[in-house]
């Protein structure tokens, strides 16, 4: 089900939770994403990691697409990104 902001336009919210075991290594590259004119894109990142263990992340964000004349014309993009330890 898609969410709603207060104005009825679509809101885009990915949740991402990631558990390292112990003695472990995880490589979690995420493609590219993009930011196209007037979205809305919020991202959480939960981060949980064993001791002995590593973790490469890689999240990579593009604001918008020059060709289509929407560079930086995005209307919001939040990351909230936790590590506890």
């Amino acid at each position: 089900q898609p969410e709603f902001d207060e104005l009825g336009r679509t809101k885009h919210i990915r949740e991402v939770e990631l558990k390292v075991g112990t003695n472990t290594r995880l490589e979690f590259l995420l493609d590219p994403l993009i930011l196209f004119q007037a979205v809305r894109f919020s991202r959480a990142v939960e981060v949980e990691i064993a001791p002995g263990s590593m973790l490469i992340l890689r999240d990579v964000v593009l604001p918008g697409r020059i060709t289509h004349r929407e560079d930086f014309q995005f209307a919001r993009s939040t990351l909230d990104s936790q590590y506890p330890g």
